[in-house]
């Protein structure tokens, strides 16, 4: 009669440390690159708020007569 192993279910130590460094080697890779791409959002982001500053005070000079709006600031309070 022939006797047919079955084995447990899991995964040995062995296959779980390497499928970890599989997952692991090209993270590794990537992370710098998902920094750098987060860095140039943040750049674009900053370079389309000041666009958007720049437009409404050039719009708030054209509807004033040519003067800029004031702009208080928290530092020095206006006597």
């Amino acid at each position: 009669m022939f006797r047919i192993k079955i084995r447990a279910a899991g995964f040995t130590l062995i296959e779980l440390l390497v499928v970890i460094a599989i997952i692991a080697i090209p993270a590794a890779i990537l992370f710098p690159v998902f920094a750098q791409a987060r860095e140039s959002a943040y750049k674009a982001t900053c370079s389309s708020n000041l666009r958007q500053l720049g437009t409404a005070f050039s719009m708030y000079a054209i509807d004033y007569d040519d003067t800029l709006a004031r702009v208080a600031s928290r530092a020095s309070p206006t006597p």
